[in-house]
């Protein structure tokens, strides 16, 4: 892989079905040789394999796809879980999981993996299953490095009449909010944080959804070399997330004031009556720590330590993802934040795109 390569995930869509099928064939003989008769793996069909993944997809299966370059090299599908032990509910599973073998051993795989969970999290499962066959010590020895244990559950599942297939069941749990939340902290950026900043700013996923703007960026200089700030209203102020003392996040707070003109009908509504009204905004900028159900924890815990050490008055939060960013609307909701509505911004980076605004309250 060069380092111009251009490395995504997203979600498949009925385009995407031969790709998908491809990727799915070519993993398939690689994995299964020796396992499975190499006259069956010859013969399997991508025409085959494509109609079935246009079938899933047409039924609302969720495929998420690894994309290189604008070609699927991977993929994987999360659903309920579909064992009758389970508590479909609860628990979720990554029904297939397969990347391409001539990107193996690139960290693609755990890319690829974490991803899934991270999805799965979002739709609120506390514990994920997924299957492996006996035989692959190298997809066990996968899961096990990405924190699933191996269970006493096997079952053999019949590829057709001549060949059974001998599967264990791993499973993986979503550790608790306020478990995570003990080993975070935050520090209010400064000139040491500079350079660690703008490194993840540069970021593709921190690009897609964070304000780049010049003026935004010459704002955090301001702010951290003590200068006056012109951006919004030069209130900004802007932190570091910490987890076990590794810097993983970026965050911004701004007070919001019934005096801004620039404010929505939508704010003014749900503005503090009585106490403070805090914007925020965050994103994971160590892309090391993407996939890991740190967002939720990292916001709960900011409002908290927002509240408890910097402004006892602030009682009310407000984020505002844009709509091109469901994924975040699950992990705000699940951090506290309430969907109260929709509106345009009236300047700035996003001017005149849809945004939620979610608000979290600490009324008595």
């Amino acid at each position: 892989m060069t380092n111009s390569s251009t490395i995504n995930i997203r979600f498949a869509n009925s385009s995407d079905v031969k790709q998908i099928a491809t990727c799915h064939v070519i993993s398939w003989q690689k994995i299964y040789r020796g396992h499975i008769p190499d006259t069956v793996l010859d013969s399997l069909s991508i025409k085959e394999r494509e109609q079935t993944w246009h079938d899933l997809l047409n039924n609302n299966v969720k495929v998420l796809v690894l994309v290189r370059d604008d070609y699927i090299i991977g993929f994987a599908s999360i659903c309920s879980a579909r064992d009758k032990d389970t508590d479909a509910q609860k628990c979720g599973e990554i029904s297939a999981i397969y990347l391409h073998p001539d990107f193996w051993h690139q960290g693609l795989g755990r890319k690829l993996c974490l991803a899934a969970l991270s999805e799965l999290e979002m739709m609120g499962f506390s514990e994920v299953i997924v299957w492996a066959l006996i035989g692959n010590e190298q997809a066990r020895k996968f899961y096990v490095s990405l924190g699933f244990t191996e269970t006493d559950h096997r079952k053999l599942v019949a590829y057709n009449k001549d060949v059974i297939l001998n599967e264990v069941r791993y499973q993986f749990s979503f550790k608790p909010l306020q478990e995570i939340s003990s080993h975070i902290r935050f520090e209010k950026a400064t000139l040491e944080h500079q350079d660690i900043i703008f490194s993840w700013l540069a970021e593709p996923h921190m690009q897609e959804f964070w304000d780049n703007s010049q003026e935004h960026k010459d704002d955090i200089l301001n702010f951290i070399h003590g200068r006056k700030q012109h951006y919004f209203y030069g209130t900004t102020q802007y932190w570091l997330g910490y987890i076990d003392d590794q810097a993983f996040c970026f965050l911004l707070s701004d007070q919001m004031l019934k005096n801004q003109d620039d404010l929505s009908d939508l704010h003014r509504k749900y503005l503090s009556k009585n106490g403070h009204t805090i914007s925020l905004d965050f994103g994971i900028g160590n892309k090391n720590f993407l996939g890991k159900g740190l967002a939720a924890p990292t916001l709960k815990s900011f409002a908290e330590f927002y509240k408890n050490k910097i402004d006892s008055l602030a009682d009310t939060f407000f984020i505002d993802p844009n709509t091109n960013n469901p994924r975040a609307f699950h992990v705000y909701e699940k951090a506290g934040f309430e969907m109260v509505g929709y509106y345009y911004a009236k300047q700035g980076f996003f001017k005149e795109e849809k945004s939620c605004l979610m608000v979290k309250n600490f009324l008595e």
